[in-house]
Parts: C-alpha cells; sequence; structure tokens
C-alpha cells in the first residue's frame, strides 16, 4: 500500500509539472484569436455550428499549446538567465528538474503531431483543400522552430515577425477557416492590426527577459535596442492599429455590422496602458516585469472587449 501511494504522488508531481511547463494561461490569448476568426467568418455569412467549433479549436489548441513545451525544451539557456514572470522568463522546471526534458520534447511532438492528424481528419469531413492541412502544417512548423535549430527564429532576429504573423494571420486564420473553406476579404481586414498586436504582445513579452535574452545569445528587438525603444515601438503598433481602424471606414466597408470606429475606441485601452507605462518609464524607473503586466493586461482587455463586441454584432 505505502508503494502504491509513494507511486500515486509521484505520478501526481509528474502530471502536475507537465502541467505547469505547458503555461496553460497562454491559451486564452490564442483562444481569443480564434473566437475573433470564428465571429468574422460568421459575419461574413458562414453558419455557426457548435461541433465544428470545437474540432477547429482542437486543431488549433494542441498546435498552440505545443508552442509552451518545445520553447521551454528548446529556451533553456534563456531560461537560466531570466527570472520566471506571468509573461515571460519561462518556468525553470526543466532546470530543476532535468529528468522531464524528454518528456515535455515528446509531449511536443505528440501535440504536433495530434494537431496535424486532427487537421487531416478536418479536411476530410469537411471536404476541404488540402491547403488547409498545408496551413495547420505550416503554423506548427512556426512554433517549433521558433527556439528549435537549425532555424531559432527568436536567435536569430525573426521571432518578432514570426510572433506578428501567429498573432495575426495564423491564430484567427484557423478561426475563420473552421467555419469558412477559405479566408474572405473581412478576415484580411481585420488581419492587418491584428498583426500590429501581436508586435505589441511579443514587445511586451520581451522587456524583462532583456538581459537574460542577452546572454543567451537571443537577437530579440529588445535586446538590440533596449527597453525604451522596445515601448517606444510597442506604443507605435498600438497607434497604427487605433489609426487604423478609425481610418478603414473612410476608404473600404465590408460589414454593415461593424462600427470599426466603435473597435477603434476600444483600442485606445491598451493604448492608453502603453503610453502611461512609456511615461512612467522616462520618469523613474521601474522593475521591467511591472511594466510587462500593465502593458500586457491593457492589450489582454482590448481582445476581451473585441471579442465582446464581435459577438453582439452577430
Amino acid at each position: 500500500m505505502r508503494r502504491g501511494a509513494q507511486g500515486g504522488t509521484v505520478h501526481k508531481k509528474f502530471l502536475v509539472q507537465m502541467i505547469k511547463i505547458g503555461r496553460p494561461h497562454f491559451l486564452a490569448g490564442g483562444f481569443f484569436l480564434f473566437t475573433i476568426g470564428v465571429m468574422l467568418a460568421v459575419l461574413a455569412g458562414a453558419s455557426f455550428i457548435p461541433s465544428r467549433f470545437l474540432f477547429g479549436y482542437a486543431v488549433m489548441g494542441t498546435a498552440h499549446l505545443s508552442l509552451s513545451y518545445s520553447n521551454n525544451y528548446f529556451d533553456l539557456a534563456a531560461d537560466r538567465q531570466g527570472r520566471p514572470t506571468m509573461f515571460s522568463g519561462g518556468t525553470k522546471l526543466l532546470i530543476r528538474h532535468p529528468e522531464l526534458r524528454t518528456a515535455t520534447r515528446r509531449f511536443a511532438l505528440t501535440l504536433i503531431a495530434a494537431s496535424l492528424a486532427l487537421a487531416v481528419a478536418f479536411a476530410l469531413v469537411y471536404r476541404y483543400s488540402p491547403l488547409f492541412v498545408v496551413f495547420v502544417a505550416g503554423g506548427n512548423a512556426l512554433g517549433w522552430y521558433y527556439t528549435a535549430p537549425p532555424v531559432r527564429l527568436a536567435y536569430r532576429g525573426w521571432g518578432e515577425v514570426a510572433t506578428m504573423f501567429t498573432y495575426g494571420f495564423l491564430m484567427p486564420g484557423i478561426g475563420f477557416l473552421t467555419l469558412s473553406p477559405q479566408l474572405g476579404p473581412l478576415f484580411f481586414l481585420f488581419s492587418l492590426p491584428l498583426l500590429l498586436y501581436g508586435l505589441h504582445f511579443i514587445l511586451t513579452v520581451e522587456l524583462p527577459d532583456m538581459e537574460g535574452d542577452r546572454r543567451a545569445g537571443k537577437k530579440t528587438f529588445v535586446v538590440r535596442h533596449g527597453r525604451r525603444a522596445g515601448m517606444g515601438m510597442s506604443a507605435g503598433s498600438l497607434a497604427l492599429g487605433t489609426a487604423y481602424f478609425a481610418l478603414t471606414p473612410h476608404v473600404v466597408s465590408l460589414s454593415e455590422s461593424i462600427d470599426l470606429g466603435v473597435i477603434a475606441l476600444l483600442s485606445l485601452v491598451p493604448l492608453v496602458m502603453t503610453l502611461a507605462v512609456l511615461v512612467t518609464m522616462w520618469r523613474t524607473a521601474v522593475a521591467p516585469h511591472r511594466l510587462s503586466y500593465a502593458s500586457m493586461s491593457g492589450l489582454i482587455a482590448f481582445l476581451l472587449l473585441l471579442n465582446l463586441y464581435l459577438l453582439l454584432s452577430l
């Protein structure tokens, strides 16, 4: 009985540690982006089918979760140097428990395999073009090679571009394709500003990790140009996003259900919060993780508000 109890405790600790390595709270942001794509598809004329929604998210959710495991496995050098926070710095679990490294890599690959298998099944069930599977495979490859050799995008100065593409195109794109066999004009109307918000996201994540990333050899924007430049670029991307939503209705209108002026007002939430952080940086010394929290909170609030607005527009 005692051996059985000890074995159960070991398995429980293993399970808890593996869940922590996956940093499941990061799934919330991806889910918000996925649902934005889903609601844009409905606004473009697609029918909402709950089972199809869950099937589509399973395709994307497994791919998104694999990113946390592969990053933890391949980013050990940076994790040794960084300080774990809610949004950055890794978990240090693989440093404290090296026996989990093999399981972490295998689980990342298992999740990628699951995502691809689900994508193939989805394409067969709903008679989609094989390009859907290619789309999903590209997203999985981008997540894996963000830190995995030999590509290591984050270490070669391409981490921001990869994140922007994932944030603004891949995640909402899979949401749109879940209900529609091809991407439509309404999706592309929103894709450009979401790319800008993806840039804001990655720059915010990089803020607390600057010193550790530099020692590990990462060539992030913040490492190359400093925190103030990073926050300035972040605020600039948000300002461009707000300007885009405010000015686009004067150029094109693709949906009578959506008022981009309202979304422009909602986009002021992350912009104002980030500008406040930037002003604070210039006036006084503030812990980098506090800057990151404040800036990221504004982005999360905007994504939530945008989801609620699109839901009300259906």
